[in-house]
């Protein structure tokens, strides 16, 4: 059932030095119901000098069995510089859920997901919905950064490995010289050829800007993954 109305801002979460997470709560303690991986659009009414034009969707990063919803915005677009001047309390407009990016925990059991900075969010939700409902779906965490200054989730993404989730995190413009000690460079073929071994029988789920979806695709269809398991 579609949700319409107001959401306030209950927490407001600094992930990195241009990203917040806002987590918010539905007018009369409503509950979204929602899949791990849709999406909801925030509307910033006009009494806060928003309106139609102020208008974005945003990953929920937060799972079907939580009551709170979790946006996380980064620094960019009028609307989101809009909601980086808001306080707790704040009440903002929020409709949802949508899209058909979602974890069909049924069919899906063995999942690798490919994530480009926030694009971890749908699977932050996916994560902790499996974690929370303890299925047994096999889970490889594939994510690229552009520095270690954009690593969102590092934490939470360490305690998830010790549910038997595998993770390979990667950054693509650090210097040498930096505190990271991870993975350097893109998600090539071979990383994920030696990260998921045999690619048989697993559902690939892509979320990054345009370019990496598509990057992504082609670099999975070449390694002969067919192409209805191939979801972006």
């Amino acid at each position: 059932m579609l949700y319409k109305g107001k959401a306030e801002i209950a927490e407001i979460i600094r992930e990195t030095y241009d990203t917040k997470t806002y987590r918010l709560k539905l007018e009369n303690n409503a509950k979204m119901e929602f899949k791990p991986g849709q999406f909801a659009v925030l509307v910033i009414p006009p009494e806060l000098g928003g309106g139609p034009q102020y208008s974005r969707a945003y990953s929920m990063a937060s799972s079907p069995t939580e009551t709170l919803i979790d946006l996380p915005l980064n620094g960019v677009g009028s609307g989101t510089q809009k909601m980086d001047s808001f306080e707790i309390g704040t009440n903002v407009n929020l409709q949802g859920p949508f899209g058909r990016f979602v974890l069909d925990e049924s069919k899906h059991t063995d999942v690798v997901v490919i994530a480009g900075g926030t694009g971890i969010a749908p699977f932050r939700s996916m994560l902790r919905y499996i974690r929370d409902k303890k299925l047994a779906n096999k889970f490889t965490v594939l994510v690229s950064y552009k520095t270690s200054k954009d690593v969102i989730y590092e934490k939470e993404l360490e305690e998830i490995q010790k549910h038997g989730v595998k993770v390979y995190a990667t950054v693509t413009r650090d210097a040498e010289n930096s505190e990271w000690k991870g993975n350097r460079g893109r998600i090539t073929a071979e990383v994920i050829k030696a990260q998921c071994g045999s690619l048989e029988g697993k559902t690939f789920f892509i979320c990054g800007s345009n370019k990496m979806n598509d990057d992504m695709t082609r670099t999975l269809l070449g390694l002969g993954v067919p192409k209805e398991q191939v979801i972006t």
